[in-house]
């Protein structure tokens, strides 16, 4: 029975009449289509238990198949998602569409922020679903033109089980914004038409996915959103599914109105608003000096200052000539300023050092600062600054971690919170009032009509101050953004969580300016003439402020907006910059660092992007001892040899790190049911995103092939343990690729389609193979057998294991549910993994019984020794010459091997090391070719001739 059949069959058995007592779940819009086929309707009851089957016959039937349907669901009463049916209507003469990805973007953030007032949420995610048709849908009224229009709209699912008063709910809130952000689109329908109220009710039944209207084109997915609340800072971390990975008949189900399978997060419907940010008014820094300070000059003084008022007076005027230099300058030194007593009190001298080596990046008068810094301390003494220069002058950023004035402001932010916030305020302040004075330059002049507004690039540079330290564009062409959140830079679509910020944070910034300028306003008496002019700039000030907060919550000034913030964001060497530390290894509560041996936040200058997504503990081995029990025992019967289970150890955390070793290449040998397999996949629980895939081709093609366009090669940047699967026996390493991928000091070159340019990086992963087959190595060189590691994996988990099996002499009772203690075993796992490389710092002893396996392997693949002991003989006077050995090489290699021979090269090499050098007469000497006839004269020579005759008859 075909799919059609089947579905067809399915509809029949479930269809009701209108009077019917059962439930009506689904309709079907009966009509004449275009082509005069008819549609027709009909009303169907499928209970929650068969919803399931009869989506996927849908699936197969509508969607893969590509028949017409005309389906609706009826909404849930209580637990259904929250949908959202947006109806656009314009003039005739729009022929195209006029809402842009943008559009949808803010419509979605809007949305967020409207439910963080609504939900209480976890960290579990949600999905949100965005459906557009593929073009806008004209309407010609030949009775009444002036009546035609153009219809478009956006479905939106948000995959949250929420009743219909909540829902209602919602949809009061999106209108109060929408306005502002829409306004630009040219729509002929009030806003409260556009946001079908009747589907917010539950009154309306929703269009199923893959259905249409008659005589309509349906609804396709265009957008998924996957938002994931972080409790932190009470912010979704938002991120856009690529449409190709996201697999519909897997998800139809979630893409259904009926479905229940959604996420429960309690309400808590209250009237809060979303709180705005206040910030004071700019400080200036006084420009009343006692005198000005070239650089040389500055320093010069600070090393003559005796008293703290002379120190003072030193501080000052280097702050004042930096206002009109460099005012990020200034913006340190105030955060540096307000860094706790831990930084700069007795006992705290790497914290100390560290900031004067972070203020060193900066110029040289940033030494002022540090001296004033250093001077809060109570045991301060003026006589140490020539010694605090002397350690100045040797700092140096060619360190593992290269200190900058983000790590200031980060250090600021995590132990001085409040100050921090005080100094980014006003830092912020200076460039918002740029913006604002930049509008009142012509205020007063009475031939202006019109005053000049506020450009895109100065507001994206009030943006730029606010979160410099947080964002950066990495590509301007394709409009790629990081985010620093959660100790690492993550990936964000377009800057969306930045460009929300323009009309929230930034929004915000600019209202309490009027705020204050109409508390301010209040102030002035009406009656006073002298004030008269005040109030005026006073209430133009306002006005234009007023402007500026319309531009940030309008789509498309945001979308100008963005567009230069991109290039005041961009950063050209952060891709470069980024996994590159082989000492860092990035957790969900922190980064452990190898080289210091410590557990500490991370920070935008370790340039991670990759996590373990886990949190990590250390090991407690009193509370732990149960797991660590459990998880040795695994180890113990992984490897019931005490040698190579302690090698397996070493290596295993020699993964952690992304230093080179001893740029080996582990293969994991054994036949089926040898525990490879469940191994790996612990490894894949621990390490997450540092755990890398590589294909086969990477070590059996040649360099020049896996070049250019080689995404897989691309994500391997910054993996820290890399595997390769189950390859055929017939299958070849080839020993150029296998020294790249191994050595760590071979940098890699290659380029993810989306990149502009080709990433070069050096490889940081210990390269594993997983096989129950020996792959042929073609050469036999010793750069490629030092690097080859052979792990025996020689235990067998079994149902009915036999003690004493000379041939398999380590079996064990199979564990079915082993991989599900994975869920709580990978922590303490990780820690025992952590604690052991503090030890070994990433270096491996050698193990007989991995280095005989390995020798072993080298015997079995070195067909060149094998040719040479067929095939050549030692013979006083005899020889060789090249031409001679080259050909027979070539022949042997074709008939015992069946294709044709590697480069003689190194047979060459082989006879040099064997039989003396190729002397000069172009010859090996002593030696000669054994061909099969001397096999035969030899043969023949040694067997007795009978005649029949005694030797007593002669």
């Amino acid at each position: 029975m075909n799919h059609a059949q089947k579905y067809n069959d399915f509809m029949r058995a479930h269809k009701i009449s209108r009077d019917s007592t059962l439930p009506k779940t689904n309709t079907r819009i009966g009509s004449t289509s275009a082509d005069g086929e008819q549609v027709y309707g009909g009303i169907y009851s499928i209970p929650d238990s068969k919803y399931s089957d009869f989506l996927k016959l849908y699936y197969k039937h509508v969607i893969e198949g590509g028949a017409s349907e005309h389906l609706t669901e009826k909404q849930r009463e209580n637990d259904g998602p929250i949908l959202i049916d947006i109806d656009f209507r314009y003039k005739y003469e729009v022929v195209a569409r006029l809402h842009e990805k943008e559009h949808i973007d803010d419509i979605v953030v809007a949305y967020l922020d409207i439910l963080k007032e609504v939900f209480d949420f976890d960290e579990t995610p949600f999905y949100i679903y965005v459906m557009e048709k593929d073009t806008v849908n004209r309407i010609y009224n030949e009775e009444a033109p002036d009546a035609s229009l153009t219809k478009d709209g956006i479905h939106i699912l948000i995959g949250i089980q929420a009743d219909h008063g909540v829902q209602m709910a919602i949809r009061d809130r999106i209108l109060k914004k929408v306005a502002a952000m829409w306004g630009s689109l040219p729509l002929q329908n009030k806003w409260e038409d556009v946001f079908d109220k009747t589907i917010s009710s539950g009154n309306t039944n929703w269009q199923l996915y893959g259905s249409r209207k008659p005589n309509h084109n349906p609804y396709k997915l265009t957008y998924v959103y996957e938002n994931r609340f972080d409790p932190g800072d009470k912010e979704f971390m938002t991120r856009l599914v690529p449409l190709e990975k996201f697999d519909v008949s897997q998800n139809i189900e979630n893409l259904s109105a009926r479905s229940s399978k959604y996420p429960i997060y309690n309400t808590m419907l209250t009237s809060a608003n979303i709180s705005s940010s206040g910030g004071g008014l700019k400080k200036r820094v006084s420009t009343n000096s006692l005198f000005t300070l070239t650089n040389d000059a500055g320093v010069e003084a600070v090393l003559q200052v005796k008293t703290r008022d002379e120190l003072a007076l030193v501080v000052q005027a280097t702050l004042d000539q930096m206002g009109v230099r460099d005012y990020e300058l200034v913006e340190t030194h105030y955060y540096t300023m307000t860094l706790p007593p831990k930084y700069y009190e007795s006992g705290s001298y790497d914290k100390w050092i560290r900031v004067g080596m972070a203020l060193s990046e900066l110029c040289n008068l940033m030494f002022i600062t540090w001296v004033a810094f250093s001077a809060q301390a109570a045991g301060f003494k003026f006589g140490d600054i020539s010694e605090m220069y002397e350690k100045w002058q040797k700092f140096s950023s060619k360190g593992d971690v290269a200190l900058t004035r983000r790590s200031i402001m980060y250090w600021s932010k995590q132990d001085a919170f409040a100050k921090f916030e005080e100094v980014r305020r006003q830092s912020v302040d200076y460039y918002i009032d740029k913006t604002i004075d930049s509008m009142m330059d012509d205020f007063g002049d009475k031939n202006k009509k019109f005053s000049k507004p506020c450009g895109d690039f100065q507001i994206a540079n009030v943006l730029k101050q606010l979160y410099k330290d947080e964002y950066v564009c990495v590509s301007i062409k394709h409009n790629i953004w990081y985010k620093f959140h959660n100790h690492r830079w993550v990936e964000i679509d377009s800057g969306t969580t930045l460009r929300k910020a323009i009309s929230t944070e930034l929004y915000d910034i600019y209202m309490d300016k009027i705020s204050k300028l109409s508390a301010f306003a209040n102030t002035l008496d009406e009656d006073d003439e002298s004030m008269a002019e005040t109030r005026k700039k006073v209430t133009k000030k306002t006005e234009k402020i007023c402007d500026i907060c319309l531009r940030l919550m309008s789509t498309g000034d945001k979308k100008n907006i963005m567009t230069e913030a991109k290039e005041l964001f961009h950063d050209s060497q952060f891709m470069e910059k980024l996994d590159t530390n082989p000492y860092l290894l990035c957790f969900e509560n922190g980064v452990v660092d190898f080289k210091d041996k410590v557990f500490r936040k991370g920070l935008p200058e370790d340039y991670i992007s990759k996590s373990t997504n886990l949190d990590y503990k250390p090991i407690d081995r009193k509370k732990d001892a149960t797991v660590i029990a459990e998880i040795d025992d695994f180890m113990a019967k992984l490897f019931p040899r005490p040698d190579l289970r302690e090698y397996m150890w070493d290596h295993l955390a020699s993964v952690l790190l992304g230093t080179p070793d001893k740029q080996t290449f582990h293969m994991y040998i054994g036949e089926g049911r040898n525990g490879k397999s469940v191994l790996t996949t612990l490894i894949d629980e621990i390490m997450g995103e540092y755990k890398g895939v590589v294909p086969l081709s990477v070590i059996t093609q040649d360099r020049a092939k896996v070049g250019g366009t080689a995404a897989e090669l691309a994500e391997l940047k910054g993996v820290r343990y890399a595997v390769i699967m189950e390859p055929s026996k017939k299958d070849a390493i080839l020993e150029g690729p296998l020294k790249q991928m191994t050595s760590g000091l071979d940098p890699i070159q290659c380029r993810a389609p989306y990149m502009a340019k080709t990433l070069i990086y050096y490889p940081q992963f210990k390269l594993v193979l997983c096989s129950n087959v020996m792959m042929e190595v073609k050469s036999q060189d010793y750069g490629t057998w030092r690097r080859i590691r052979v792990v025996p994996f020689e235990s067998l988990f079994t149902e009915t294991p036999v003690q004493g099996d000379p041939d398999k002499p380590f079996q064990f009772l199979v564990d079915g549910s082993i991989v599900d203690k994975f869920s709580y075993w990978k922590f303490t796992f990780m820690s025992m993994l952590v604690e052991r490389a503090y030890k070994t710092n990433g270096m491996v002893k050698e193990c007989d019984i991995v280095m005989s396996a390995s020798r072993a392997y080298q015997e079995s693949q070195d067909f060149i020794a094998e040719f040479i002991r067929e095939k050549v003989v030692r013979e006083e006077g005899a020889e060789i010459k090249k031409t001679v050995l080259n050909n027979e090489f070539s022949v042997w290699y074709m008939s015992t091997y069946g294709k044709g021979a590697p480069s003689p090269k190194e047979v060459h090499v082989k006879m040099d090391q064997q039989f003396g050098k190729y002397d000069k007469k172009g010859a090996w000497t002593g030696v000669r070719i054994k061909y099969e006839r001397d096999e035969y004269s030899a043969k023949r020579d040694a067997e007795v001739f009978d005649d029949g005759i005694s030797a007593n008859d002669l």
